[in-house]
């Protein structure tokens, strides 16, 4: 049941631009839950679906080319449309001295693998729920990354990228969150 995201999304939107990329729940509920209609669903509240796709934009004076797609950490970008994404928002490729490139990426472990060499000014992640379970700020197990994983939360340098991860506000695991509360990341772009 996704109404709830559905509603928060209806809202969101009556206060600013909102840019969504799927995440592996997304694609789940759609081929694995019968729920065909999510994308159009998630389109239909207003945001910026980004599924393979970027926008450039102009938000408070500052040129943005935001884009996004969901991919698994994997040595070659797999989706359609993922790659012409990629090239068309890495700054090694591109001139785009006076823009902003915004990657909404699900998986921050794209930018090990198969995006290892490209540069964006910002990655917008998730996925590992924080690693689920925390001692010590460090967690404990993210899916794709199994035990101590490297990339659960908070800023991180990734190659030439700065990559911002959220803990989000839910799970997925079969066991809840401990000393792991979730978070909404508010990031000021300048």
């Amino acid at each position: 049941d996704y109404s709830l995201v559905l509603s928060l999304m209806r809202q969101l939107v009556d206060i600013a631009p909102v840019y969504y990329a799927p995440g592996n729940l997304e694609w789940a509920a759609r081929y694995a839950n019968g729920c065909d209609t999510i994308f159009d669903d998630i389109e239909a509240t207003g945001v910026h679906w980004m599924n393979g796709t970027y926008e450039d934009t102009v938000i408070n004076g500052k040129k943005l080319r935001i884009g996004g797609f969901f991919e698994w950490p994997r040595a070659q970008l797999e989706r359609e449309n993922s790659r012409a994404v990629a090239d068309a928002l890495n700054d090694e490729t591109n001139a785009l001295d006076d823009v902003c490139t915004i990657l909404i990426c699900h998986c921050p472990e794209v930018l090990d693998t198969s995006l290892a060499d490209e540069k964006f000014d910002l990655v917008l992640s998730g996925h590992a729920h924080g690693g689920q379970v925390r001692i010590g700020g460090h967690g404990l197990w993210s899916t794709s990354q199994g035990f101590l994983p490297k990339y659960t939360s908070g800023v991180n340098q990734m190659g030439e990228s700065q990559v911002v991860i959220s803990r989000g506000l839910g799970d997925s695991e079969p066991y809840p969150r401990i000393f792991n509360q979730p978070e909404l990341v508010v990031v000021d772009v300048n």
